[in-house]
Protein backbone atom coordinates (compact mmCIF):
# COMPACT_ATOMS: atom_id res chain seq x y z
CA UNK A 1 0.00 0.00 0.00
CA UNK A 2 3.28 2.41 0.87
CA UNK A 3 4.41 1.84 -2.58
CA UNK A 4 0.98 2.61 -4.55
CA UNK A 5 0.41 5.99 -2.78
CA UNK A 6 4.05 6.81 -2.93
CA UNK A 7 3.53 6.09 -6.64
CA UNK A 8 0.87 8.07 -6.87
CA UNK A 9 2.17 11.21 -5.31
CA UNK A 10 5.81 11.04 -6.90
CA UNK A 11 4.76 9.45 -10.29
CA UNK A 12 3.87 11.81 -13.55
CA UNK A 13 1.75 8.54 -14.82
CA UNK A 14 -1.23 9.79 -12.74
CA UNK A 15 -0.56 13.11 -14.11
CA UNK A 16 -0.34 12.17 -17.90
CA UNK A 17 -3.77 9.93 -17.37
CA UNK A 18 -6.02 12.69 -15.74
CA UNK A 19 -4.38 15.08 -18.59
CA UNK A 20 -5.27 12.52 -21.40
CA UNK A 21 -8.67 11.69 -20.07
CA UNK A 22 -9.18 15.54 -19.73
CA UNK A 23 -8.21 15.98 -23.03
CA UNK A 24 -10.16 13.37 -24.75
CA UNK A 25 -13.38 14.74 -22.92
CA UNK A 26 -12.47 17.79 -23.86
CA UNK A 27 -13.05 16.76 -27.67
CA UNK A 28 -15.62 14.36 -27.10
CA UNK A 29 -13.62 11.50 -27.95
CA UNK A 30 -14.56 7.66 -26.66
CA UNK A 31 -11.51 6.60 -24.26
CA UNK A 32 -12.53 3.28 -23.94
CA UNK A 33 -11.22 3.27 -27.88
CA UNK A 34 -7.83 4.00 -27.17
CA UNK A 35 -6.84 2.17 -23.76
CA UNK A 36 -3.83 0.65 -24.86
CA UNK A 37 -2.58 3.66 -26.57
CA UNK A 38 -3.74 5.70 -23.95
CA UNK A 39 -1.27 3.60 -21.94
CA UNK A 40 1.53 3.17 -23.86
CA UNK A 41 1.26 6.98 -24.37
CA UNK A 42 1.08 7.83 -20.38
CA UNK A 43 3.59 5.65 -19.82
CA UNK A 44 6.12 7.11 -22.47
CA UNK A 45 5.37 10.87 -21.09
CA UNK A 46 6.04 9.85 -18.07
CA UNK A 47 9.82 8.37 -19.06
CA UNK A 48 10.55 11.38 -20.94
CA UNK A 49 10.16 13.29 -18.26
CA UNK A 50 11.91 11.75 -15.99
CA UNK A 51 14.85 11.68 -18.39
CA UNK A 52 14.48 15.04 -18.79
CA UNK A 53 14.67 15.73 -15.52
CA UNK A 54 17.68 13.66 -14.30
CA UNK A 55 19.36 15.03 -17.41
CA UNK A 56 19.29 18.58 -16.18
CA UNK A 57 16.95 19.86 -18.85
CA UNK A 58 14.36 21.35 -16.73
CA UNK A 59 14.60 24.80 -18.63
CA UNK A 60 13.31 23.36 -21.85
CA UNK A 61 11.09 20.38 -20.75
CA UNK A 62 8.09 22.01 -20.76
CA UNK A 63 8.44 22.88 -24.69
CA UNK A 64 9.68 18.91 -25.04
CA UNK A 65 7.30 17.69 -22.92
CA UNK A 66 4.44 19.16 -24.95
CA UNK A 67 5.84 19.04 -28.64
CA UNK A 68 6.10 14.92 -27.70
CA UNK A 69 2.49 15.04 -26.31
CA UNK A 70 1.30 16.16 -29.70
CA UNK A 71 3.26 13.74 -32.13
CA UNK A 72 1.72 10.97 -29.62
CA UNK A 73 -1.42 11.97 -30.54
CA UNK A 74 -0.80 12.48 -34.01
CA UNK A 75 0.76 9.18 -34.27
CA UNK A 76 -1.01 7.26 -31.84
CA UNK A 77 -4.37 8.16 -32.22
CA UNK A 78 -3.88 8.60 -35.92
CA UNK A 79 -5.23 12.20 -36.79
CA UNK A 80 -4.37 15.20 -38.91
CA UNK A 81 -1.28 16.66 -37.35
CA UNK A 82 -3.29 19.76 -37.32
CA UNK A 83 -6.35 18.53 -35.28
CA UNK A 84 -3.41 16.78 -33.29
CA UNK A 85 -1.48 20.48 -32.67
CA UNK A 86 -5.04 21.91 -31.21
CA UNK A 87 -6.24 18.74 -29.24
CA UNK A 88 -2.51 18.44 -27.94
CA UNK A 89 -2.00 22.14 -26.83
CA UNK A 90 -5.01 22.46 -26.04
CA UNK A 91 -5.34 19.90 -23.48
CA UNK A 92 -1.88 20.30 -22.26
CA UNK A 93 -2.38 24.03 -21.81
CA UNK A 94 -5.65 23.66 -19.98
CA UNK A 95 -3.78 21.32 -17.49
CA UNK A 96 -1.12 23.77 -16.86
CA UNK A 97 -3.99 26.92 -16.65
CA UNK A 98 -5.73 24.38 -13.66
CA UNK A 99 -2.11 24.04 -11.96
CA UNK A 100 -0.73 27.33 -11.93
CA UNK A 101 -3.60 28.88 -9.09
CA UNK A 102 -2.69 25.59 -7.27
CA UNK A 103 0.91 26.12 -7.46
CA UNK A 104 0.56 29.85 -6.28
CA UNK A 105 -1.41 29.15 -3.00
CA UNK A 106 1.10 26.30 -2.01
CA UNK A 107 3.94 28.53 -3.01
CA UNK A 108 2.44 31.13 -0.49
CA UNK A 109 1.21 28.88 1.93
CA UNK A 110 4.85 27.10 2.46
CA UNK A 111 3.71 24.56 1.41
CA UNK A 112 5.76 23.95 -2.43
CA UNK A 113 9.18 25.76 -2.69
CA UNK A 114 9.98 26.59 -6.26
CA UNK A 115 13.28 26.31 -6.07
CA UNK A 116 13.95 22.64 -4.40
CA UNK A 117 10.65 21.39 -5.56
CA UNK A 118 9.44 20.47 -1.79
CA UNK A 119 6.16 19.54 -1.48
CA UNK A 120 5.55 19.20 -5.44
CA UNK A 121 4.19 16.17 -4.82
CA UNK A 122 0.89 17.99 -3.24
CA UNK A 123 0.59 20.24 -5.84
CA UNK A 124 0.70 16.89 -8.47
CA UNK A 125 -1.69 15.32 -6.58
CA UNK A 126 -4.25 18.67 -5.79
CA UNK A 127 -4.17 19.22 -9.40
CA UNK A 128 -5.07 15.29 -10.47
CA UNK A 129 -8.09 16.20 -8.07
CA UNK A 130 -9.19 18.84 -10.03
CA UNK A 131 -8.70 18.17 -13.32
CA UNK A 132 -9.89 15.35 -12.53
CA UNK A 133 -12.92 16.15 -11.35
CA UNK A 134 -13.67 18.52 -14.13
CA UNK A 135 -13.46 15.47 -16.21
CA UNK A 136 -16.17 14.11 -14.85
CA UNK A 137 -18.36 17.10 -14.72
CA UNK A 138 -17.69 17.19 -19.20
CA UNK A 139 -18.34 13.16 -19.10
CA UNK A 140 -21.30 13.42 -17.16
CA UNK A 141 -23.05 16.76 -19.23
CA UNK A 142 -21.66 15.82 -22.57
CA UNK A 143 -19.87 19.21 -22.64
CA UNK A 144 -17.11 19.87 -24.98
CA UNK A 145 -16.16 20.37 -28.67
CA UNK A 146 -17.20 17.35 -31.11
CA UNK A 147 -15.42 19.39 -34.28
CA UNK A 148 -12.03 17.31 -35.08
CA UNK A 149 -12.44 14.28 -36.65
CA UNK A 150 -10.99 10.86 -35.69
CA UNK A 151 -9.26 9.77 -39.01
CA UNK A 152 -5.95 11.10 -40.48
CA UNK A 153 -7.27 11.78 -43.83
CA UNK A 154 -9.48 14.47 -43.26
CA UNK A 155 -8.43 17.51 -45.56
CA UNK A 156 -7.61 20.47 -43.75
CA UNK A 157 -8.13 24.07 -45.53
CA UNK A 158 -5.63 26.57 -44.18
CA UNK A 159 -7.41 29.80 -44.34
CA UNK A 160 -6.44 32.27 -42.08
CA UNK A 161 -8.13 31.41 -38.81
CA UNK A 162 -6.31 28.21 -39.19
CA UNK A 163 -3.27 30.29 -39.88
CA UNK A 164 -3.21 32.29 -37.00
CA UNK A 165 -4.18 28.84 -34.39
CA UNK A 166 -0.85 27.37 -36.34
CA UNK A 167 0.86 30.05 -35.30
CA UNK A 168 -0.29 30.62 -31.57
CA UNK A 169 -0.18 26.69 -30.82
CA UNK A 170 3.83 27.00 -32.07
CA UNK A 171 4.40 30.13 -30.12
CA UNK A 172 2.96 28.23 -26.78
CA UNK A 173 4.70 25.03 -27.47
CA UNK A 174 7.68 27.60 -27.45
CA UNK A 175 7.22 29.58 -24.72
CA UNK A 176 6.46 26.95 -22.25
CA UNK A 177 10.20 27.06 -21.39
CA UNK A 178 10.37 30.56 -21.13
CA UNK A 179 7.07 30.75 -18.73
CA UNK A 180 9.15 28.15 -16.66
CA UNK A 181 11.80 30.43 -16.21
CA UNK A 182 10.04 33.40 -14.94
CA UNK A 183 8.00 31.33 -12.18
CA UNK A 184 11.20 30.46 -11.02
CA UNK A 185 12.67 34.26 -10.85
CA UNK A 186 10.12 34.70 -7.93
CA UNK A 187 9.85 38.42 -9.56
CA UNK A 188 6.33 39.22 -8.84
CA UNK A 189 5.30 41.42 -11.12
CA UNK A 190 6.79 39.34 -14.27
CA UNK A 191 4.81 35.94 -12.80
CA UNK A 192 1.44 37.62 -12.78
CA UNK A 193 2.08 38.80 -16.37
CA UNK A 194 3.02 35.49 -17.28
CA UNK A 195 0.07 33.91 -15.65
CA UNK A 196 -2.11 36.45 -17.74
CA UNK A 197 -0.27 35.54 -21.36
CA UNK A 198 -1.09 31.63 -20.46
CA UNK A 199 -4.97 32.52 -19.61
CA UNK A 200 -5.18 34.70 -22.45
CA UNK A 201 -3.79 31.98 -24.52
CA UNK A 202 -6.24 29.49 -23.34
CA UNK A 203 -9.15 31.87 -23.80
CA UNK A 204 -8.53 31.91 -27.05
CA UNK A 205 -7.91 27.97 -27.85
CA UNK A 206 -11.14 27.88 -26.27
CA UNK A 207 -12.54 30.39 -28.37
CA UNK A 208 -11.29 29.13 -31.76
CA UNK A 209 -12.86 25.80 -30.44
CA UNK A 210 -16.17 26.95 -29.89
CA UNK A 211 -15.98 28.95 -33.53
CA UNK A 212 -14.97 25.56 -35.30
CA UNK A 213 -18.00 23.41 -32.84
CA UNK A 214 -20.71 26.28 -34.67
CA UNK A 215 -18.79 25.76 -38.03
CA UNK A 216 -18.03 29.80 -38.24
CA UNK A 217 -14.45 28.89 -39.01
Amino acid sequence: MEVLISFILHSPVTEYVVATLFMFSLFRFSIKDYIPHTVFFCLLMSYFSATLHQTGAEAIAPSLQMLLFIVCIWLLFRLHLFYALIMGVTGYHAYIIFQLPIMYAMHKCGWWDVDSGDGIEWVQLSTVIIVGAATLIMRRYHLGFTFIPSSETRRVVFHKYNVIMLIVAVSDIVLEGMFLAVYRSKVEELIIIASVIQFLIMLFFLHYSLKKEQNLY
